[in-house]
């Protein structure tokens, strides 16, 4: 069957395509099992450790901003696709074996990440709880944040034209209440956004030379590279010594959801040699 779609030039849609599909298929539904239990043979045959970083880096560094299993198994599977023809043409199996595999470690091993999550979700849970949404005002900039996702009331309304009735839904926003699923879920991601834009700020504020920013990605001339690499680290030391996390969980009465901090001294992003794109 193989050799007969690489001899001929295929259209998806084709007899030849649809047959193909279809026992593809079948053999899965047939093997499942077997399918899955190939998941770590095939991953372990994989020994390029640039494809190995690859393929964990954004699920890992999305933990932090809400990562999912669902997520994770999605991260996997798109962003090896161009990294070699064995991963492009990886079973969408193999993708949730690792998936899954990515994020058990995550929670088992990252425990800060991990905790600041849990932190996150806990807070919209409980302001969910009052039916309100996360609100505060942020630490220097005093901008308001309100993390207001709203579910409409869908009304269903019947349009006739003469014998002929057309049934639509209509969404009425006037009578929105608040979507807690999605405050849930994108609690973390916003906040520490928010966070970041005050750094952003601040670094902006306080430059007196040209800069161009991307969210928390600066760039200046290559003149004034030297500055650069000594102010952004300069002015992230200077919010985080204010504690921005309490200045946050305290406005929602939440002070008790942060998690114990570890040992690290925040001065010593002053002597990193990577932290900022």
């Amino acid at each position: 069957m193989l050799s007969d779609l690489n001899k001929y030039s295929v259209n998806v849609g084709s007899e030849l395509f649809k047959l193909a599909n279809q026992r593809i298929k079948t053999y899965g539904n047939h093997n499942r099992k077997l399918i899955q239990d190939l998941g770590p043979v095939f991953w372990n045959s994989i020994k390029d450790k640039k494809t190995w970083r690859k393929t964990v880096k954004r699920p890992v560094m999305t933990l932090g901003y809400g990562g999912t299993r669902h997520g994770m198994v999605d991260m996997v599977n798109d962003d090896t696709r161009d990294l070699s023809e064995a991963l492009r043409d990886k079973h969408f199996l193999w993708s949730v074996y690792l998936g899954h595999l990515i994020h058990r470690t995550c929670f088992e091993e990252l425990h800060g990440p991990a905790n600041m999550l849990r932190m996150f979700e806990a807070l919209a849970k409980q302001e969910n709880d009052k039916d309100l949404p996360v609100k505060f005002n942020q630490i220097v900039t005093n901008f308001p944040f309100v993390h207001t996702y709203r579910e409409p009331e869908t009304v269903r309304v019947d349009l006739y034209d003469g014998d002929q009735r057309l049934r639509i839904n209509i969404q009425v926003w006037k009578k929105a209440t608040l979507k807690k699923s999605k405050q849930e879920t994108g609690a973390a991601p916003n906040i520490v956004h928010s966070v970041d834009a005050v750094h952003l700020t601040m670094y902006v504020h306080d430059t007196d030379y040209p800069v161009t920013v991307v969210h928390d990605s600066f760039g200046c001339h290559a003149g004034n590279m030297k500055y650069a690499f000594h102010d952004v680290r300069q002015k992230f030391v200077e919010l985080y010594e204010m504690n921005p996390l309490e200045h946050i969980m305290s406005q929602m009465d939440a002070i008790h959801l942060i998690p114990k901090k570890g040992s690290l001294d925040i001065s010593d992003i002053m002597e990193s040699d990577f932290a900022f794109a």
